[in-house]
């Protein structure tokens, strides 16, 4: 990926519209150094393509303990707003995220305690637009699937009596922060697709698109 050189602000009124720059998005590496194109007045925006955005990153960690993969599945909280769907983990990038990548390990790591290992696959961008004090902002939905770093018995049980031969639970390995999500779960394609979690948005179709690349990917 070639290094991104400064864009211009440009005035709202020449900006093309943001599903323009979808298949553009494909280009924009999790490494790519964002503080070129973030905007100095609004550090939560970014000109992306002439395009002035917020961006979304969001994890797809996949679990291969039998024939079928399955995938790390939240439970919004019930104080939330959107209560009681499921996500991936996912969020927004923040002042201090100098890369994708950099927003993507904070956010698994505040939402789940796991920590990134390494970006595999980029799907499918995705766009949409909220309203903020009335007025139309741009955002940029980029979901990766990823891998986590596996964790260290010693850590796990480091205030545990017994750690000779400890037996390792996910319940001791994630640690979902309560006042944004309740429960988690590892999900199969079919119960994703059967709706036995319920998601909003576009979330189930991106989802899916994760579930094929890696089952494609571990068929070969």
């Amino acid at each position: 990926m070639a290094s991104r050189t400064n864009s211009p602000i440009v005035p709202s009124c020449e900006l093309p519209s943001v599903t323009d720059i979808t298949r553009l998005l494909f280009d924009l590496h999790c490494g790519t150094d964002l503080s070129t194109s973030r905007i100095a007045e609004s550090c939560d925006q970014f000109i992306l393509h002439h395009t002035a955005c917020c961006i979304r990153v969001s994890a797809h960690i996949f679990l291969w303990d039998s024939p079928k993969p399955r995938i790390l599945l939240i439970q919004r909280s019930l104080c939330d707003t959107k209560p009681g769907y499921w996500e991936v983990p996912a969020g927004s990038t923040e002042r201090y995220d100098q890369t994708l990548q950099d927003a993507l390990e904070r956010e698994i790591r505040e939402e789940t305690g796991l920590q990134l290992c390494r970006v595999t696959h980029a799907l499918t961008p995705k766009t949409w637009t909220r309203y903020k004090e009335g007025k139309p902002q741009e955002w940029v939905g980029l979901p990766y699937i990823v891998e986590i770093s596996k964790p260290k018995a010693s850590e796990l049980h480091a205030n545990s009596e017994c750690v000779s031969q400890p037996v390792l639970k996910w319940e001791d390995i994630i640690r979902l922060n309560p006042e944004e999500h309740q429960k988690f779960a590892w999900a199969t394609e079919d119960e994703v697709r059967r709706d036995e979690y319920e998601t909003f948005g576009d979330h189930k179709e991106t989802i899916l698109e994760a579930f094929a690349i890696v089952t494609q990917n571990c068929t070969r």
